[in-house]
């Protein structure tokens, strides 16, 4: 989800799992992964002002509904078609914390559908 913000040159983005919004991951279940903590951020910010600054690429937002770290996936696709429009898709699952095969080759297959 970051990446294509800050860098322009990406033209293509998946992001499987760990597309929680900051509004859904100040609980004691999930919590915030470490690597994304800009000191104040959360504070007036989340991530679909993260997707604002994406420059050409496209994302696909791949989730499941069994999964803390998925909580809130759709809201924030409603929030990615705002400003990335038909460039961005949402890929939902019924299912737990996993990667299946066929996640794998929905994956796959957007990345050389996009790329």
């Amino acid at each position: 989800l970051w990446a294509p913000a800050f860098d322009h040159r990406i033209t293509a983005s998946v992001s499987h799992c760990g597309c929680i919004p900051y509004r859904y991951s100040l609980t004691h279940d999930t919590g915030v992964q470490a690597e994304f903590v800009l000191p104040g951020f959360a504070a007036a910010h989340d991530l679909e002002d993260v997707l604002a600054r994406y420059g050409p690429a496209s994302l696909l937002i791949s989730a499941t509904s069994d999964d803390r770290w998925s909580r809130g996936a759709e809201e924030l696709f409603a929030g990615a078609r705002w400003f990335l429009g038909d460039r961005v898709e949402l890929a939902m699952y019924e299912a737990g914390h996993v990667f299946t095969a066929p996640m794998r080759e929905r994956t796959y297959a957007f990345l050389r559908q996009r790329c």
